[in-house]
């Protein structure tokens, strides 16, 4: 592999035992410090290939080989994950603050050195003043806010998200889009990104992955060339932008109507 690969994929697949093909020759790359979208109809088996990413399932055939050179045939084991799941998934009973320490609690990190890792996370997500609030007392994308959080708490060098904005109203997802890119563009962590909006996907990835229902498989692999700076409200009416939409759109129902 080269430097400039994070992780490669090569004739994944996944069988589950009532007999359902999730994925099945499944071949894509991840490129180190990429920002890449997973794109296709509901079960496609986006999901599933994220959990294979993150560790959480093993799949049935194929592998995954790191950067470190490590082939893993039974399942991936990448190094310092993080995951935001579709539901933020907050401990009702816990404050922000510790919300977001649940994963260094787990892990053992000093209680000093801990204090100070949740005040940066939540500084990343705008939440600094939300510390001691409780989840009740939060808007969805707020609740979304402190889920992305919790998830970069341990500074992870690959960050996973499963459709986190899909049930949000438009405005706040746009803001989100913006944040998240800001994000990312900061800490340039590699991130794999599943959503069912075309738009979504062109507007935040480098890379976008159309998949095609099940068995999944990617049936299309294409290259965003917007620079991260020139990704503002604006860029949605460009040209160059509905050009993408279009295209993928466009491949989006070829591979479902197959």
């Amino acid at each position: 592999m080269t430097s400039g690969v994070f992780a490669s994929i090569r004739d994944l697949g996944k069988h589950f035992a009532d007999g359902t093909v999730a994925l099945q020759g499944l071949n894509l790359t991840i490129p180190l410090g990429g920002f890449v979208s997973l794109l296709g109809p509901s079960g496609c088996g986006k999901s599933t290939l994220l959990r294979i990413l993150a560790g959480l399932t093993r799949p049935s055939s194929g592998s995954i080989e790191f950067p470190h050179g490590e082939s893993h045939a039974a399942r991936g084991n990448p190094p310092g994950v993080g995951f935001v799941f579709q539901e933020p998934t907050l401990m009702p009973w816990a404050s922000v603050m510790h919300n977001v320490a649940l994963p260094l609690r787990l892990s053992r990190t000093p209680k000093d050195q801990a204090a100070d890792m949740v005040r940066t996370a939540l500084a990343s997500v705008g939440l600094s003043d939300f510390a001691h609030a409780y989840p009740r007392q939060l808007s969805g994308g707020m609740k979304m806010r402190v889920s992305i959080a919790r998830a970069i708490v341990t500074r992870p060098t690959f960050l996973l998200l499963d459709e986190p904005f899909a049930a949000l109203d438009e405005l706040t997802r746009l803001n989100l889009n913006n944040d998240l890119l800001e994000l990312w563009s900061r800490e340039r962590f590699t991130t794999v990104f599943v959503t069912h909006s075309v738009s979504e996907a062109v507007y935040l990835s480098q890379q976008v992955f159309v998949m095609a229902p099940r068995p999944g498989r990617v049936t299309g692999d294409y290259s965003i060339d917007i620079p991260p700076a020139q990704r503002t409200a604006e860029v949605r009416t460009s040209i160059l932008f509905n050009d993408y939409l279009r295209t993928i759109a466009h491949r989006l129902r070829e591979g479902a109507a197959s």
